[in-house]
């Protein structure tokens, strides 16, 4: 009888409540999705993250590339709601990586590649 207990039936059942109660309003999608850390733990993710790329990673200050990357970034940043936000815009300086990402909090890189 003690294996009974935990049964394959049983277990899922007790994997699918758990599931479902970290399940929580994603108001840009608008749909309930799977959410097993806090806004704040996010954030504080984004910002280590985003410190060690700024030490791997040469950064470039070419105004040709930082600044049409902070003024589309600052008009996104505008309607994205996100008021705790930290936004942070950088350009890393691979002229033959063309890709972007965004990390949680706000923070953007663009590689230079892009902009061929």
């Amino acid at each position: 009888m003690k294996g009974y207990f935990w049964s394959p039936v049983r277990i899922a059942i007790l994997v699918s409540v758990l599931v479902l109660i970290s399940c929580a309003y994603a108001p840009y999608t608008g749909r309930n999705q799977l959410i097993l850390i806090s806004p704040a733990q996010e954030m504080q993710l984004g910002l280590q993250a985003s410190q060690e790329i700024k030490q791997s990673e040469r950064l470039s200050r070419n105004s040709r590339y930082t600044r049409p990357v902070e003024e589309i970034g600052w008009r996104i940043a505008q309607v994205a709601n996100q008021p705790n936000y930290q936004w942070e815009f950088n350009v890393i300086d691979e002229p033959d990586k063309a890709n972007a990402f965004c990390l949680p909090g706000g923070k953007i890189y663009v590689y230079t590649g892009l902009f061929k």
